[in-house]
């Protein structure tokens, strides 16, 4: 399947939650990590709209929950940018804030369909993304790792990157993209498109060979 580009560059920013309780959109997919893992940069190049989550230069930037909507056919769909943990020159009080809302809207938020937990290729996933992983094997919620900045490593490092993703048993929920080079952005695509049409209960065509073997 390849992945309707017009669907993704349909998105546009919808509006901001300071509070994860008055979330009701669905079907919902969420973007979370570190404060650097690549975020907002990655909802934009998924989207081919330059700027599209405003990447900040400064991370920690996102303090609240951005929404973004976006629509396949008539049926719609919304991205959830949320706050970076990890940033430790945030003020104690505000991390904490922080934390709480993003452990709230991932054990809250009812229209939560697909979580990216995004990473740094050049890093492994820490206490911060586990856990998150963990509450959603807890809800039986998909999770789908993405490794960003692909780019920047080389091939003994992308090999040794591989090896660690077998060994942590998430080999086939990991996809390593590049923002800037757009690797890996179609697979991911297909993915978030295959989920909201099972939330809408949308059947793919079937491909004329595979239509002429079942008859």
């Amino acid at each position: 399947m390849n992945p309707n580009s017009n669907i993704f560059q349909s998105v546009y920013y919808r509006t901001t939650y300071s509070d994860p309780q008055g979330l009701n959109e669905s079907p919902l997919i969420a973007f979370t990590g570190r404060s650097n893992a690549g975020k907002s940069s990655l909802i934009s190049a998924l989207c081919n709209q330059k700027n599209l989550a405003r990447a900040a230069r400064t991370p920690g930037k996102t303090r609240n929950l951005n929404i973004f909507e976006g629509k396949l056919q008539s049926h719609p769909f919304y991205f959830c940018d949320l706050p970076g943990f990890g940033y430790a020159n945030l003020p104690r009080d505000e991390r904490e804030r922080l934390g709480k809302m993003i452990e709230s809207f991932f054990l809250t938020a009812p229209g939560l369909t697909m979580t990216l937990i995004l990473c740094d290729s050049a890093r492994w996933p820490g206490e911060e993304e586990a856990a998150i992983e963990q509450i959603l094997l807890q809800k039986g919620a998909l999770c789908q790792w993405v490794f960003t900045r692909w780019d920047r490593l080389n091939q003994k490092e992308k090999s040794r990157a591989r090896k660690r993703w077998k060994e942590m048993g998430i080999a086939s929920q990991a996809v390593a993209v590049s923002s800037t080079k757009g690797t890996g952005l179609n697979e991911l695509r297909k993915r978030i498109q295959r989920n909201v049409e099972a939330f809408y209960g949308i059947e793919r065509p079937v491909a004329p060979r595979q239509a002429e073997s079942e008859n």
